[in-house]
């Protein structure tokens, strides 16, 4: 732009430095939309991947935090009477 302003001396030469002016914008807009198009495809697969990841280890943690309760019923009988008889047991004996 400094030689376009200030050191160009004839009409001639002001054209041709604005038809490449023109050319560039002209390509550099082509090259950042088709940079721009690839950036929000690949965005946008990220983003699912990232979504999938993210369900994934939600699902390892929620089946972590769920304990599966194996008593039976036996045990069941015997943790209540540990619960309730026991402690009892000591307050008798004295």
């Amino acid at each position: 732009m400094l030689h376009y302003n200030y050191w160009c001396t004839s009409d001639e030469e002001k054209e041709k430095i604005n038809e490449i002016l023109k050319y560039n914008t002209k390509c550099n807009r082509e090259n950042y939309f088709e940079f721009e198009k690839k950036f929000i495809k690949n965005k946008l697969v990220n983003d699912k991947q990232k979504d999938i990841e993210i369900e994934n280890i939600n699902l390892l943690n929620i089946k972590c935090l769920i304990k599966e309760d194996k008593t039976t019923i036996k045990n069941k009988i015997i943790n209540f009477v540990k619960k309730y008889f026991i402690p009892f047991s000591n307050i008798l004996k004295i």
